[in-house]
């Protein structure tokens, strides 16, 4: 994604938090209060063919849960992604630094040099 570890992990941290706080105040499951009820959007997707009215559950046949899933795999791709930077960094050309020193001698005697031609 080209970002630093640390900047993902307050990226997801930032999402997680939206989430849940837009979820709050709309998911009823969340907050009894919630303007969103699971019986509403249930009976429209009954009505479209999503769901099997004679079977409402959520499918029993996962493989795993995303928190297990992440949590085993989230470690290996940070160490692929560290691994890649690392690469990356190291391919890139090192360029000699400018002579700064020379260059602000140069400009400092133009400069001289004007001062000298106005006051002549």
């Amino acid at each position: 994604m080209g970002i630093s570890p640390v900047y993902y992990r307050k990226l997801l941290s930032r999402a997680r938090s939206q989430l849940k706080s837009y979820l709050d105040g709309r998911c009823s499951l969340l907050n009894k209060n919630g303007s969103c009820k699971c019986v509403h959007k249930t009976n429209a997707a009954i009505k479209a063919g999503y769901i099997n009215p004679d079977n409402l559950q959520f499918e029993a046949g996962y493989v795993m849960k995303v928190k297990d899933f992440v949590k085993q795999y989230s470690r290996k791709t940070e160490e692929t992604l560290t691994i890649r930077f690392e690469q990356l960094f190291k391919e890139q050309p090192f360029w000699e630094s400018p002579d700064y020193k020379k260059f602000l001698n140069q400009k400092i005697k133009t400069m001289e040099m004007a001062w000298r031609n106005l006051n002549n």
